[in-house]
């Protein structure tokens, strides 16, 4: 079933996604980063757990569907975290079934 044509209506009508998880906070609040740390997030939406990430200096990427949703992503990013950075391949229009990710 292809859902594309769903989310990407959900993401034009509305922002989505505005605070972190509960469980993202408190790892953050907790976690002793590595000296490059980086996140996937698949599905990121509206760039809810993504902001705080590259806010720590995270070099970030996300895959979703829903072209809306990563315009939304970026715009919270470049007005949020002035500067972040993108994993080479950044915020992906695609699917999680076909990821251009490599192994390494």
């Amino acid at each position: 079933m292809d859902r594309t044509s769903d989310w990407e209506t959900v993401f034009q009508s509305r922002s989505w996604g505005q605070w972190p998880s509960l469980d993202l906070v408190r790892f953050l609040a907790g976690y002793v980063y590595a000296e490059s740390p980086c996140a996937l997030e698949l599905g990121p939406g509206g760039g809810a757990n993504l902001w705080p990430l590259a806010l720590r200096d995270f070099t970030i990427a996300g895959v979703d569907i829903a072209p809306s949703a990563l315009a939304q992503v970026r715009t919270k990013l470049d007005n949020a975290v002035p500067g972040w950075t993108e994993y080479p391949g950044g915020l992906v229009d695609g699917s999680v079934t076909d990821l251009p990710f490599s192994a390494s």
